[in-house]
């Protein structure tokens, strides 16, 4: 149930990109369809450089919420 729920807002976050990128589809501006998906590229690799550092923290030996 949380990694739905992890999936959830990831996509949530992810909602103003699809929305710019299927508008720059509709229009055909090559350019702005470039640079929503260089904001979703972006977005995507800053989350994934979150959950890394998560993952490397030395301090969080049990899973998120476990005491």
């Amino acid at each position: 149930m949380e990694e739905a729920l992890e999936w959830v807002f990831r996509i949530v976050k992810l909602i103003p990109v699809f929305r710019d990128l299927w508008t720059a589809v509709q229009e055909q501006d090559q350019g702005k369809v470039f640079a929503a998906q260089m904001e979703m590229q972006r977005q995507i690799r800053q989350q994934q450089a979150r959950e890394e550092f998560l993952l490397d923290d030395p301090d969080e030996v049990t899973a998120p919420g476990v005491k």
